[in-house]
């Protein structure tokens, strides 16, 4: 299997048949071994997110963009004011196991696939 970026008008990323094949690869890798197989990984460009197709584990994002609220994270008592620290132009999302703040966080579903690139969605498979 060859699998490499290519341009599709002003973005370079992968063809819609080279994701399909990256994602049936891992849930080959996840079905095949029969455990909890959550996965980030990277071309360097690219950001690969996948969620363990039983669901055994959560995986979760959050898309942040100014204004940015203020937060309150979870595992102290720190409250972050992220529009002193952040500017207007600065916007992506945060991948996480668990929730990590008080925000909405979304929660992938089994088995899906996220693929991230300049802080945007770029693809998005699920069974």
């Amino acid at each position: 299997m060859h699998i490499k970026p290519m341009s599709k008008g002003n973005y370079v990323g992968f063809s819609d048949s080279d994701v399909r094949s990256i994602y049936q690869q891992i849930l080959y890798i996840n079905v095949e071994c029969s455990w909890s197989f959550n996965v980030l990984f990277s071309d360097g460009k690219h950001l690969f997110a996948y969620r363990d197709i039983h669901g055994q584990k959560p995986l979760c994002y959050l898309y942040r963009q100014y204004p940015f609220a203020t937060t309150l994270f979870r595992d102290s008592d720190i409250v972050v004011n992220l529009n002193i620290k952040k500017g207007r132009e600065e916007a992506g999302y945060v991948i996480a196991s668990v929730p990590l703040s008080n925000e909405d966080w979304c929660e992938f579903l089994p088995g899906q696939l996220i693929v991230y690139k300049d802080g945007e969605i770029v693809d998005d498979l699920c069974l």
